[in-house]
């Protein structure tokens, strides 16, 4: 078989796709979606494209001689006359335009398929680089990534004018969805309406002291995610990275949840078989049916959760991800110099650029540090997140729960020199404050801040909205 080491790339397609335009300007709408200026292999054909999006831009008709007079200041070397009339004799009225853009794109991601290969075995040989195996190959997969699922498109410098179309139309589509909310809903409408609802490329991180339900919580979200997904055909996936827990006890709480029945009672098979176990079988069908998928590895580098994630969206356009938790994930680079809160660092780092290179939303739960149990008010504020790294300052929405439930009874348990009365007092101050959970949206950088109540069922681990009143 001949093999050809020459650059793939077409200069005849380059020219027909760009004569196409020329003659009917209503066929840019069409192409800006399927190619960019960085497809075009000869310098000349990428400028003209360039000039036309930005003349259509602003409203501005991409005519012969106005791309002529930008184009003859910049190529002074290049009969640009006698190169357009050229160009628009190519055209063809038999080969549609998504034809040509789709055989444009291909050369296009040859030509950086090579390119990446070059670069990978470049690492490879480099000693002064020092670059591990692992590295090499976290490199490589990340690029091919972008190649494949971003069709090899790399962040770059955007003129603002694309950038507010965007914008509009994302806009439009959210006033067009008679919602509420311009992002995926969370399943608590007072958490949408505080924030809107998930949002790609946003970290939300979620703390909690231990026993608060912190994956009782994101759990629930991710279940609400998920059945979105279903009831409304989007296909898409939730993806729960679980250091903690196992797979197993996820699902069992999943069951508890879904069920209502106590989780105690699932666990030992205290079950009433002719009342409570067709209940559970249709619940198991219903969560069966779910996009959600479940990683319980546990000591997870966050090359690791990255290399995942990204396999994830590429198999499964994977729409959310939930890490839990944060402090039990590793930093991908340690040595003897590195201490804690770098290492922590580099994992909230690393998990806000997850959510940016994928475009998706990124729940990761987290610690708080004790400083929380010495105050007489055990609400938790930013700055008990602030001996963990950079986390307050990577996330994009941070919240806390507190259930002051959990406090009264265990003060009343611990009984320390406790009188009657002030015992009483503590079980009354208990009873009255229920079951209510707190949640604190204590950072939002694109929205404000404030409290809202949910219900805690402890039995099942459950999180549910409060009763609306109207």
């Amino acid at each position: 078989m001949k093999k050809s080491t020459e650059i793939p790339h077409s200069v005849e397609l380059e020219m027909e796709v760009l004569a196409k335009l020329f003659i009917n300007n209503d066929e840019i709408d069409t192409v800006s979606e399927l190619i960019s200026a960085r497809y075009f292999y000869i310098p000349i054909h990428s400028r003209i494209y360039e000039i036309m999006m930005q003349l259509y831009s602003r409203g501005l008709p991409a005519s012969l001689s106005t791309v002529k007079g930008y184009i003859s200041r910049e190529f002074t070397d290049i009969d640009v006359s006698q190169y357009v009339k050229e160009l628009i004799e190519l055209a063809s009225p038999f080969s549609g335009i998504e034809k040509l853009c789709f055989a444009l794109r291909e050369l296009y991601l040859k030509r950086e398929l090579i390119k990446l290969s070059e670069r990978s075995i470049s690492n490879c040989y480099d000693d002064e680089l020092k670059l591990t195996a692992s590295v090499c190959i976290e490199k490589m997969e990340s690029e091919l990534f972008n190649v494949a699922i971003n069709s090899g498109e790399q962040r770059t410098l955007q003129h603002l004018s694309e950038v507010t179309r965007k914008n509009m139309k994302n806009l439009d589509a959210a006033i067009d969805s008679g919602r509420a909310i311009s992002g995926t809903t969370t399943g608590f409408y007072d958490m949408d309406h505080l924030t809107g609802g998930l949002h790609p490329s946003d970290l939300m991180i979620i703390a909690a002291r231990p026993s608060m339900g912190k994956t009782a919580f994101a759990l629930k979200i991710a279940y609400n995610v998920a059945k979105h997904y279903y009831d409304e055909k989007i296909n898409k996936a939730v993806a729960f990275f679980s250091l903690e827990m196992s797979a197993e006890q996820l699902g069992a709480r999943l069951i508890s949840m879904t069920t209502g029945i106590d989780g105690h009672r699932l666990r030992n098979g205290m079950i009433d078989k002719r009342k409570e176990l067709p209940q559970i079988n249709e619940k198991i069908q219903e969560i069966n049916a779910l996009p959600i998928l479940i990683d319980d590895t546990a000591a997870l580098t966050i090359a690791s959760i990255k290399a995942k994630a990204r396999r994830i969206k590429r198999t499964h356009n994977v729409g959310l991800i939930v890490v839990d938790y944060l402090q039990l994930a590793r930093a991908s680079n340690i040595n003897s110099n590195t201490n804690r809160v770098q290492e922590i660092g580099e994992i909230s780092q690393g998990l806000k650029a997850i959510a940016k290179e994928l475009s998706i939303p990124v729940i990761a739960l987290s610690q708080l540090s004790r400083a929380v149990e010495s105050r007489d008010d055990r609400r938790p504020m930013l700055q008990d997140l602030r001996d963990s790294g950079n986390i307050e300052q990577d996330a994009d929405i941070v919240c806390f729960i507190y259930r002051e439930s959990y406090y009264l009874s265990r003060a009343i348990e611990q009984n320390d020199g406790l009188s009657p009365a002030e015992r009483g007092e503590l079980v009354n101050k208990r009873n009255m404050v229920g079951n209510i959970a707190e949640i604190l949206i204590a950072k939002q950088r694109n929205g404000p801040i404030g409290t809202f109540s949910t219900i805690f069922e402890g039995s099942t681990t459950n999180f549910l909205n409060m009763e609306r009143k109207d």
